[in-house]
């Protein structure tokens, strides 16, 4: 069907579009036309995606055709799952558009060999590069073979770099893609399953296999670049957006100009753009990054002076924290009273007594600068630390040549290169926007960590010579935080045409508004969209709330989800009897959200210890103890839990797909969660994929957090006001959450998100259940 909104004819997939795709299709082409910016609120399962996508290549061909200039779509999601699906959405929709998902070297390296070799993505990065660099001398003719661009698998050259990438000098490689596919047209609906226009990562992938070995396919990771310079549509991670050096490194700085950006699930956007202009060094990491500059800089002179300088200097001020903290540094018959207590002591004293984890940090007294709490502001940071605007900007300049350079360069030195770039360009920005951000050095147990930390042991500087290898009692880490996301929102609405901001899950819209910075709230001309819901919340979804939960014939325990009663065996056991009586009498899949891993893992180790079940009065069946996780298995059959992806866990796509594999075969499953995890956001679980949600707790980050506490302490001097924030005398900002409110604020968002993985459609229905007593009060 069609419809018109503001004189552009917008074609969707379906006959009729729902009344909140049809507001959202109506904002979005608004807001292409004018060069505003929009904030969308459509609630999960209401079609936003395939109005989005509608909507904006409609505008799209509307100017083009109209003979004015418009850039590239890009259209950000959260994860790379979520970008893998994307193609698939466009393919339903009727307009064919050339498109491009963008993702990693690690994500679409089809080279086992190197993958199995070098382990970790940075490595695998400079692996990539090298091989590259390797095939194009001898194209160039530098090496001692003749090359072949019509034959890129002749037995004379399968030595050279990687197959994939030689096969991208075949003429079949650009056939085989969708280059000759047609621009921004729409498509009769016979068409709509068969878009050559559209490839997704396993497309490319797959083509990059080839059929058989020797006949390997191009490049994957290479050809989505390609096709991203003809394409119309451009999907990515919207870190890939948000953050400006990842948004430099992957080229997409280029197309910003006049291009329409698409952020979806833009509840988590506050967060990542805050990261995209913040940075965490340790000591570690800034002797190898000065190593780095002074061997540069005895090779090639003052090429990097200023950058070297910067570097130099912030070790120096980490190195006088470590003085504060630990003490002066002093030989071992020196015969100082040892009885003098410096805070490392006292930490950890308190970390013994009430068996903090190593991983924990502490805050140097002294080191610690910020525009609210009573803290000195940040210009106290750039003076204690020598750094000068002069300095930083010319820091920044040398920089992003360094990263140029080192990208092009055959050793591995294109981390300490993006490193580099990102350090300096962050430090600029921070003095920049002082009043937006919080500055400390904080120290921790390294010796006591599981995996201590050491200095590298090939540090050639003479200065640094001496630390080579070392494993110090304590680490030590700069922590420069942003604390305001409109300082990199701003930069990125002043170079796009158009910024659309859309989610299920952005209340309260107004200060929502507020916190994404003043050119985004200038140029929103209209208030932001609120679309209702579309399914019949009396007959398709039912709510409940369960306070409270008893395991065997033992009194019932109070269901309050907060740290202290997760660690109580108690609790856990009572938590686990409640889960089985629902999820034994729900047909089809259930989903269960926990606060984070350590509670998953905690929860999976109670549930299966046999000795433990005994204690509180569990029976046995057979040889067997009747534990929870037994009991689970009995109701569900297969019972799954997200892990990290690291390690001997499987990936979250693995792990979702055996899930909805597991309740296709047998109708019924089970699969344990985390807030904010891979597998709780912009995941669809339709019809009997999840027929319950149980989400357990409220998932409040770590109160004392100190990144949260600052953040608080900002939004709440941002409402007082005050010269320490940049206003003027008596000026405030009275729009803006306060701490508590952002703090809440972000929590529930995670939660309505878990919430809303079961109705996914206008003809679904499911169970909603919080297992918490705050929700029963």
């Amino acid at each position: 069907c069609t419809r018109s909104f503001h004189g552009v004819k917008v074609a969707f997939a379906f006959d009729t579009p729902l009344t909140p795709q049809q507001n959202v299709m109506q904002r979005v082409v608004k807001a292409i036309l004018k060069r505003e910016t929009a904030l969308l609120e459509s609630p999960t399962g209401t079609g936003k995606t395939q109005a989005l996508l509608s909507s904006c290549l409609a505008a799209q061909r509307h100017l083009m055709l109209q003979g004015q200039k418009v850039g590239k779509i890009i259209y950000a999601t959260r994860t790379i799952g979520q970008v893998k699906q994307l193609p698939g959405e466009l393919r339903r929709n009727p307009y064919r558009a050339l498109a491009a998902p963008l993702a990693s070297r690690a994500h679409y390296c089809t080279n086992d060999a190197v993958k199995a070799r070098e382990g970790d993505n940075a490595r695998l990065s400079q692996a990539c590069r090298k091989m590259a660099k390797a095939v194009e001398k001898f194209r160039g003719g530098g090496g001692d073979v003749i090359w072949d661009d019509q034959n890129p698998h002749h037995e004379r050259q399968q030595t050279v770099g990687c197959p994939h990438y030689r096969a991208l000098s075949s003429p079949q490689t650009a056939t085989t893609l969708h280059a000759t596919r047609p621009g921004c047209c729409t498509s009769s609906s016979q068409d709509i399953e068969d878009l050559a226009g559209v490839v997704n990562m396993d497309d490319l992938r797959r083509l990059a296999r080839g059929d058989e070995p020797g006949h390997e396919g191009a490049c994957a990771y290479h050809s989505a670049t390609a096709l991203a310079k003809r394409s119309h549509i451009i999907f990515c991670p919207y870190q890939y957006l948000m953050n400006p050096s990842i948004r430099q490194a992957m080229g997409i700085e280029n197309y910003l100009e006049d291009a329409i950006a698409i952020v979806d699930e833009a509840h988590n956007v506050e967060s990542v753009a805050r990261d995209g202009g913040s940075f965490d060094k340790s000591l570690f990491d800034l002797a190898q990054l000065e190593d780095y500059c002074t061997r540069r800089q005895s090779v090639r002179g003052n090429s990097v002076s200023a950058l070297g300088d910067v570097v130099r200097r912030l070790r120096t001020g980490l190195l006088a924290a470590q003085e504060v903290w630990c003490g002066p540094a002093r030989d071992d018959d020196d015969d100082e009273d040892d009885s003098t207590k410096y805070p490392c002591d006292i930490s950890m004293a308190k970390r013994q007594r009430f068996r903090v984890s190593p991983d924990e940090r502490d805050v140097v007294p002294g080191f610690d600068w910020g525009a609210a709490d009573r803290r000195p502001t940040t210009v106290g940071f750039f003076e204690k630390f020598q750094l000068s605007p002069d300095l930083l900007n010319r820091a920044a300049g040398e920089a992003s040549v360094v990263a140029e350079e080192a990208r092009n360069a055959d050793g591995d030195e294109f981390i300490i290169g993006d490193q580099l770039e990102g350090l300096a360009g962050c430090l600029l920005l921070a003095y920049q926007q002082r009043t937006h951000y919080a500055i400390c050095c904080r120290a921790w147990p390294n010796q006591s960590c599981e995996r201590p930390k050491r200095f590298r042991d090939s540090l050639h500087s003479q200065d640094l010579q001496r630390l080579s290898g070392t494993e110090p009692a304590w680490g030590f880490e700069l922590c420069v935080w942003l604390l305001h996301p409109g300082v990199v929102l701003d930069d990125l609405a002043k170079k796009v045409r158009c910024l659309v901001l859309a989610s299920g899950t952005l209340a309260p819209l107004d200060q929502t508004e507020r916190e994404l910075g003043i050119e985004f709230s200038r140029r929103m001309a209209t208030k932001a969209l609120e679309a209702k819901h579309v399914v019949c919340t009396k007959r398709q979804v039912l709510v409940r709330a369960v306070g409270s939960a008893a395991f065997e014939s033992r009194p019932p325990v109070q269901l309050m989800g907060n740290a202290a009663n997760l660690k109580k065996d108690e609790y856990r056991l009572a938590l686990g009897a409640a889960v089985v009586k629902l999820v034994s009498r729900c047909p089809g899949g259930a989903l269960v959200f926990l606060p984070s891993y350590k509670v998953l893992s905690s929860l999976r180790w109670t549930w299966r210890d046999d000795r433990l079940h005994l204690r509180y009065g569990a029976e046995r069946q057979g040889r067997e103890v009747n534990t929870i996780l037994r009991r689970l298995e009995r109701a569900k059959g297969t019972v799954l839990f997200e892990g990290k992806g690291d390690g001997g866990d499987a990936t979250h796509e693995e792990t979702i797909a055996d899930y909805k594999r597991a309740v296709a075969r047998r109708g019924s499953a089970l699969l344990f969660c985390v807030y904010r995890g891979k597998c709780s956001e912009g995941i669809s679980y339709n019809d009997d994929a999840c027929r319950l949600v149980i989400t357990v707790g409220i998932p409040y980050a770590p109160a004392f957090d100190h990144l949260v506490m600052r953040k608080r302490a900002y939004n709440d001097a941002k409402i007082k006001g005050g010269l320490a924030l940049g206003m003027a005398p008596g000026a405030c900002d009275r729009g803006v959450m306060s701490g508590q409110a952002w703090y809440a604020t972000q929590a529930f968002r995670a939660l309505n998100q878990a919430l809303g993985r079961s109705i996914r459609h206008l003809h679904d229905y499911g169970a909603l259940v919080l297992l918490d007593a705050r929700f029963a009060d």
